[in-house]
């Protein structure tokens, strides 16, 4: 298993990176709606705190249905104006990337802060008699305004291209009719099916990605072959549902219609050993609490393997697994800060002999099937084949269209804002013009995010 390269940290402070956090800050001073200044993104696009109020304002009380201009929708929407037309006000505030479905009904705010509320209490009662968990790195909230400081613009477009594709992917490789279907109990049959849709959806990922497609084609079939295993172990251990005991988490956006799969049905095809194996990782991954961007480029890490056997140009597979520990342990740098990433970043790599392992494991003498599903297992595995030719052809599609496009300062804000330690008194009580929603600052413990969650 090969290791992070020394110094890779190095190149996080550099000049790009702090012209890059200057370009971050200077882009969110000014409400694109009117002109005044701006402390943060709101309902997705950045705007002054009255801006702000009166998109949510007419958003709920579906006002905007009846707003018109006496103008033809020409008026000039700045800091002394803005209250002459609302029309144009609201479509300069559509223009700049505000979203109707990002704001929040009475009901709904009511019903997170009734959830959250339970949540905190469950948690007080039960916090006593569990172990430590998650506490180092849930305790640290980044700021996007020091996001500039360890990553280029161009980072973040990469990090994000690289979540959307696996969605992308996703999506293009659905499982079929009969695993979506509600399912107390899954047949062998239908286990190892949900598993090589899986590996199928990797394999349409990987000939998707950039650091991937540079490689010779013979090798891209060993890296896969060899890697996507330990890929899928990985993905599944960041979406098991530990309070259900089962695959995946469905509180995750993505995961949503997803066939379910239980760990006990696992049990089927394992031996005890190998069933052990797999939960201590499973616990091991979700004890250190990595997020998505962190778990997706960790994935592309062990893809871009260059001690695979049998590899003809390892020293362009080693070039390009570099880029991504780079990319990784800055965006962690940033994500955890670098006290936290110090201890995490290690941890993290630490596991991957155990990825290994587990894969290894997978053998005759720990696999319950008979001759015939090994059989099928070997030969789905050496028919794996990357064809950009079939496969991928569904991606521009999707990507256009049923999948939104991953952002940083969108979907990982959010999730980190459903998940916080808010202040419910402080929520509750709290005013237009007051409330400052966690997309630009994340330190103040995500202050009144509720009115501004995710649909």
């Amino acid at each position: 298993m090969s290791l992070p390269p020394n110094g890779s940290s190095s190149s996080s402070t550099g000049l790009p990176a702090e012209e890059a956090s200057r370009s971050f800050s200077k882009h969110q001073k000014v409400c694109g709606v009117c002109g005044d200044r701006a402390k943060s993104y709101h309902f997705g696009g950045i705007s002054c705190d009255s801006c702000k109020a009166f998109f949510r304002r007419s958003v709920q009380n579906e006002g905007y249905k009846n707003f018109h201009c006496p103008y033809e929708g020409k008026c000039d929407i700045t800091i002394s104006s803005r209250k002459c037309c609302q029309y144009c006000r609201f479509q300069k505030c559509l223009a700049i990337g505000m979203e109707k479905g990002w704001v929040m009904t009475e009901e709904e705010r009511l019903h997170l802060l009734r959830s959250r509320m339970e949540k905190r209490q469950r948690q007080g009662t039960t916090e006593s008699d569990k172990p430590r968990r998650k506490t180092s790195v849930s305790d640290y909230d980044p700021d996007i305004n020091e996001m500039g400081k360890f990553l280029t613009e161009n980072d973040v477009q990469d990090i994000e291209s690289l979540i959307t594709m696996y969605e992308v992917s996703y999506q293009a490789v659905g499982f079929s009719e009969k695993l979506t279907i509600q399912s107390s109990e899954r047949s062998r049959t239908e286990i190892i099916d949900m598993f090589f849709t899986v590996i199928k959806q990797f394999a349409h990922f990987a000939q998707n990605l950039e650091g991937f497609s540079v490689i010779p084609h013979s090798d891209q079939q060993v890296l896969l072959r060899s890697g996507v295993m330990e890929m899928c172990f990985l993905r599944g251990a960041y979406v098991f549902d530990e309070r259900n005991g089962c695959w995946p988490d469905r509180r995750k956006t993505l995961y949503r219609d997803s066939p379910p799969l239980r760990a006990e049905d696992i049990k089927k095809l394992v031996s005890p050993t190998l069933f052990e194996k797999h939960m201590k990782f499973v616990i091991g991954i979700k004890e250190l609490d990595p997020d998505e961007p962190t778990i997706m480029l960790l994935l592309v890490t062990i893809l871009l393997s260059p001690d695979r056997s049998n590899l003809e140009n390892v020293d362009l597979v080693t070039k390009q697994q570099e880029k991504y520990y780079i990319l990784l342990k800055k965006y962690m740098l940033w994500r955890y800060g670098p006290n936290h990433t110090a201890a995490l970043y290690p941890k993290l790599f630490l596991k991957l002999p155990d990825l290994r392992e587990l894969n290894d494991a997978h053998t005759d003498y720990h696999l319950k099937l008979d001759k015939d599903e090994m059989e099928e297992i070997q030969q789905r595995l050496s028919s794996l084949r990357l064809d950009s030719s079939s496969d991928s052809s569904s991606a521009p599609e999707l990507y256009g269209a049923a999948v939104r496009h991953w952002s940083i300062r969108r979907d990982l804000l959010l999730d980190l804002r459903s998940s916080s330690p808010l202040d419910l008194e402080e929520e509750s009580s709290s005013s237009e013009g007051s409330d400052r929603f966690a997309m630009s600052r994340l330190k103040h413990g995500v202050d009144r995010a509720v009115e501004e969650s995710q649909p």
